[in-house]
């Protein structure tokens, strides 16, 4: 939000300059960090993340933080090497690099066989592997491979709300899985709008817009459909997830650690979801109180988010 708000008053060239040496300095640093390498990847995986054979597990990552010393491509290997035959990995797929409501007025088509997910390198080469199944859901597609990958995402595209009861997020939760991050914090965990979207109007926040919208989408077979989809209001973007977590969430549900400053993350798909419909049926969300139905300043605030997300 922070950097929407100064894209908006600065000058362009000035914002321009701010923004490369930003990125020189964050390349930099990185440089100067300890790297990790291949054995301490697998004991990262089986030690701190805990993960074993037959595992469902939902893989949010950033290669570039992880600052390996080896090719990224390695670690899709050492996933499927700690889950076994017998376990499933998923990806984040969505393809989208602008908000839904723009690349759905284009008129675009969705391909899931072509269509490159903008998730980030690690779920881009899972996608492009062979026996890699991917769902339909226009906005919030996810890759997944294993025995479960069928049933994980069949029925994604029944679910107009990208986190409802057909989407492979609730079906994790369903199937006691679990969230890893490699990479990032949890702040980047899609799992915790499920709560949103099974109650619906009995969520404390309004999160999604009202009307629904169309999509064309292809299937790995080219067969074209409509897919109805729900889209995210910007007013979502007013939320403290990781004080959530460290204030409401236990340890031994969500666990966050860092490996040479790089941060990780494990959560339990179930536990997680259960705390936070708890919390949720008490008006304890992930969002500021501020834009809580009913709130006085709801309305405002997210004006300001619809205008902020338009430029």
């Amino acid at each position: 939000m922070i950097k929407r708000i100064l894209r908006r008053i600065l000058p362009a060239g000035v914002y321009g300059v701010g923004k490369a040496r930003l990125k020189h300095f964050r390349v930099r640093r990185q440089l100067l960090k300890p790297k990790i390498g291949e054995d301490a990847m697998r004991r990262i995986l089986a030690d701190d993340l805990r993960l074993v054979r037959g595992d469902i597990v939902f893989v949010h990552s950033s290669v570039d933080a992880l600052n390996l010393d080896f090719p990224f491509f390695k670690l899709l290997g050492m996933l499927r090497e700690v889950v076994g035959a017998e376990g499933t990995l998923l990806f984040p797929a969505s393809q989208l690099t602008e908000r839904p409501e723009t690349w759905l007025a284009g008129g675009q088509v969705f391909d899931l066989k072509r269509s490159p997910t903008s998730m980030g390198l690690l779920a881009e080469w899972a996608r492009r592997q062979r026996g890699s199944e991917r769902s339909m859901h226009p906005t919030h597609s996810v890759v997944a491979q294993g025995p479960l990958a069928v049933e994980l995402l069949g029925e994604h595209h029944r679910s107009p709300s990208p986190c409802g009861v057909h989407s492979p997020y609730y079906k994790m939760v369903e199937r006691g899985g679990v969230v890893v991050g490699l990479g990032v914090d949890a702040d980047v965990l899609t799992m915790v709008h499920c709560i949103e979207d099974v109650l619906g109007g009995r969520f404390p926040v309004q999160t999604r817009r009202p009307e629904l919208y169309s999509a064309r989408v292809l299937d790995m077979e080219g067969h074209e459909s409509v897919v109805k989809a729900a889209i995210g209001h910007p007013r979502m973007r007013f939320r403290r997830m990781l004080d959530f977590m460290e204030r409401h969430i236990d340890g031994r549900v969500c666990r966050r650690l860092r490996v040479e400053g790089v941060p990780f993350y494990r959560v339990e798909a179930r536990p997680l979801y259960e705390r936070m419909m708890t919390l949720a049926q008490r008006g304890v969300t992930i969002y500021w109180r501020s834009i809580h139905r009913h709130s006085p300043f709801e309305t405002i605030l997210s004006y300001m988010a619809d205008k902020l997300e338009a430029r």
